[in-house]
């Protein structure tokens, strides 16, 4: 969890676009992401994860809804 920090991460909270986007070094697992999203006061749904090659970090979005 340490791994998802707020400062790699991106919110968009408006109405026509919800969703939360970050990077970090180590691969997440959806749990943490769904942890660390409800932190923020959000319910992450459609979590996705991959690897991204030529940045060299892992990413991840997931759609956002509000607690």
């Amino acid at each position: 969890m340490k791994n998802l920090l707020i400062e790699n991460t991106e919110i968009r909270n408006q109405k026509h676009e919800m969703i939360a986007e970050g990077t970090c070094d180590l691969q997440p697992n959806k749990n943490d992401i769904v942890v660390f999203v409800q932190k923020q006061n959000y319910c992450a749904l459609n979590i996705e994860i991959w690897f991204d090659n030529m940045q060299g970090f892992y990413r991840w979005n997931c759609d956002i809804i509000n607690l």
